[in-house]
């Protein structure tokens, strides 16, 4: 919690170590009643999600239900796509994790610990100032927000070359196919764009005019044109 920015008591004393529990506990309680602030907290480590799903009974959640009963949705072998993109169906997945509250399902659980892994990798690695003009561009925008939509095309080329970098990283993400696997690095390449649309922006700015410098790519709500994307 202290990394979260929370004061603790450091104290050695018993009183000390039951506030502190108390502290813990209370706010536990009061994230789980927040599906923004739970999204955060299990992407916050790589070992979040597992410790996070131990407060709840081995049954599940209700949020386990509703994300498993889409899942078998979407991935009905005689279901038609409601998606026109891999980006608009991870863009979705991931938003539904993200308001749905506390989750103990697997599907959930990698995709929590793989974004966690990988955002701390990017956050150690990327130190330094890119080149202009985007060092002159901020660093961190605390309000961007991912568009929702992107036509297919576009998302195809964003998805291969996010994975080719992650890649480079020593990641290696599913290259295709309509695999359990495949959405959830889509999501998580989807929580890793939105992490550098807030944290890196300039970099990330930089990184795809360098991978795609013939696509007009809009990728945050700040960015569209009117009647862009809808």
């Amino acid at each position: 919690m202290s990394t979260l920015g929370a004061v603790m008591s450091g104290g050695g004393g018993i009183l000390e170590e039951l506030q502190d529990e108390v502290a813990v506990v209370s706010f536990l309680q009061h994230a789980s009643c927040s599906p923004g602030v739970w999204h955060t907290l299990s992407c916050s480590s790589p070992e979040a999600p597992k410790i996070l799903s131990r407060l709840f009974k081995k049954n599940g959640t209700p949020a386990d239900s509703v994300i498993w009963t889409r899942a078998q949705i979407i991935y009905a072998p005689d279901s038609p796509s409601v998606f026109s993109s891999g980006y608009d169906r991870a863009y979705a997945f991931r938003r539904l994790c993200g308001m749905a509250g506390p989750t103990t399902n697997p599907f959930s659980e990698a995709y929590y610990r793989l974004t966690a892994t990988i955002i701390q990798r990017l956050d150690a690695v990327i130190l330094t100032t890119p080149p202009e003009p985007y060092s002159s561009q901020p660093r961190e925008r605390p309000k961007a927000r991912l568009v929702r939509k992107m036509p297919e095309a576009h998302s195809n080329l964003l998805m291969l070359k996010m994975k080719m970098l992650l890649t480079t990283l020593g990641y290696e993400l599913s290259p295709g196919g309509e695999t359990v696997s495949k959405c959830i690095h889509d999501m998580v390449i989807v929580g890793t764009l939105a992490w550098f649309g807030k944290h890196r922006r300039n970099w990330l700015d930089f990184m795809l005019d360098d991978l795609l410098p013939d696509v007009h790519l809009e990728l945050f709500e700040d960015e569209k044109a009117p009647g862009v994307y809808t």
